[in-house]
């Protein structure tokens, strides 16, 4: 072979070595996306070196116009915008759900809301904001909250969403499973994104492809454990939900005899706290929302966020701060403002509110009464007398006296086995909780 004829004949299998790689690469075609990452840059060229224009999140459906290599291009705002296609996934024909086996059932729906919690106005959530029941949302939505009925939509929406990521994953291996144990891996995915895209290789993705049917209960259990860690450390509250979802998963049906796994069912406190988990008064002390911590003392930045959540309160207005120990930006912040502005609280001087300082018992009564005169006006006929009959009543400070008064007469407070207020003792978070349900059976007649 002549020597032009080897380089014709080489360049010809570099050209199709190279029409097959552009094959490959442009494997991504045009169509609906979900975005699978916490927040996705949306830039103004296919390059990570151009300017970004703009932002979409977690769950978000997006339609990709036109894709070049891994790049995918988006009309944002009006404009050209480009997101790179390895943090989305597609959704529609293509995905394999033509072979749908179920959507989540009423049990496994019901799990989720329990495991997640509701949330009536948004919050920062690691990368991105959550409301409701932990579904992601803009900066910019949903500014006057929302309420259970929207959030249960809502979740079933988002839920829908990570459906088409299980259910690719169960139509590639042709896995088939029951609706408890769909329910169970609808969660699974749920919390953690898309694992069976993000992970080549994991426990429980390797159990279900070789077979659940081949493991005993304890490898099925021991396979949702894996991932009970956050951020290199083992949390007790990921615990909990993945033995909830393999409870699910195995039996049918998941063991959610409480909301918190560190309240247990024979202690004092398991009936106020559970009564005010469910009504929706005082959250958890994790951002896993498992860990309620109820011998903590109970902080007097948590004391004005368990007042506006029991006044459903929307502190989403309140963007300054009145104190110099309460930045801007912190979680505490717009409700410290919104207490100190209704007249709630005032401060401990000094221009301070000192918001994790443990609050004390007649603290938490004083800022209870001030609340109640805000959201139902000044309360009467109030005996004078009442604090007078406890053992310790000369420990209560007199800035205390009316709003411990009215707190005894209402019921709020009935005061410790030996006859004493403890005042100046702090308040635990339990105890709390204790007051919180009396406050909202006696004077907000909840049932």
């Amino acid at each position: 072979m002549k020597i032009h004829q080897r380089i014709l004949a080489v360049t010809m299998i570099i050209l199709m070595c190279l029409s097959t790689m552009a094959a490959v690469i442009s494997a991504a075609e045009p169509g609906t996306y979900i975005v699978t990452t916490g927040v996705l840059n949306v830039r103004s060229q296919p390059n990570t070196e151009c300017t970004v224009i703009g932002k979409v999140y977690l769950d978000q459906v997006i339609n990709i116009l036109e894709c070049k290599t891994n790049w995918g291009r988006i009309t944002y705002n009006g404009q050209t915008g480009w997101v790179c296609m390895d943090y989305v996934s597609r959704t529609g024909s293509g995905t394999g759900t033509s072979g749908k086996q179920y959507s989540v059932g009423p049990d496994g729906l019901a799990m989720i809301k329990k495991l997640e919690g509701y949330r009536q106005y948004k919050y920062w959530d690691y990368q991105h904001y959550s409301i409701g029941y932990g579904t992601s949302c803009g900066p910019n939505d949903y500014p006057n909250g929302i309420s259970e009925a929207e959030a249960s939509t809502l979740l079933v929406k988002t839920l829908a969403k990570h459906e088409v990521y299980l259910d690719n994953f169960l139509a590639k291996y042709g896995i088939k499973v029951t609706q408890k144990q769909y329910d169970a891996l609808v969660s699974f995915t749920y919390n953690l994104g898309d694992p069976w895209k993000k992970y080549d290789s994991f426990k429980l993705k390797d159990l279900l492809i070789d077979g659940a049917d081949k493991y005993k209960p304890e490898a099925v259990k021991d396979a949702f454990l894996e991932f009970k860690k956050a951020g290199g450390q083992v949390v007790q509250g990921l615990i909990y939900r993945r033995n909830q979802e393999s409870a699910m998963f195995i039996e049918g049906t998941p063991k959610l005899n409480r909301p918190y796994y560190d309240v247990k069912s024979y202690t004092w406190f398991y009936e106020p706290v559970n009564f005010c988990y469910y009504k929706g008064v005082m959250s958890g002390t994790s951002d896993l929302k498992y860990i309620f911590d109820p011998y903590a003392n109970l902080t007097r930045a948590q004391m004005v966020t368990m007042l506006a959540q029991l006044g459903k309160v929307n502190v989403a207005p309140y963007t300054t701060s009145s104190f110099s120990d309460v930045k801007v930006g912190s979680w505490y912040a717009p409700y410290v403002q919104w207490a100190y502005s209704k007249g709630i609280v005032s401060g401990v001087g000094n221009g301070r509110f000192n918001p994790n300082a443990a609050v004390s018992r007649q603290d938490m009564v004083v800022m209870l009464y001030n609340f109640t005169k805000v959201v139902r006006g000044v309360p009467g006929n109030i005996s004078a007398e009442n604090y007078k009959r406890f053992a310790d009543a000369g420990n209560l400070s007199s800035y205390a006296y009316n709003a411990m008064n009215w707190a005894i007469q209402t019921g709020c407070i009935s005061g410790s086995n030996d006859n004493r207020l403890n005042p100046r003792s702090t308040a635990q978070r339990a105890q709390v909780a204790q007051v919180a349900k009396m406050y909202c059976v006696n004077i907000l007649g909840y049932k």
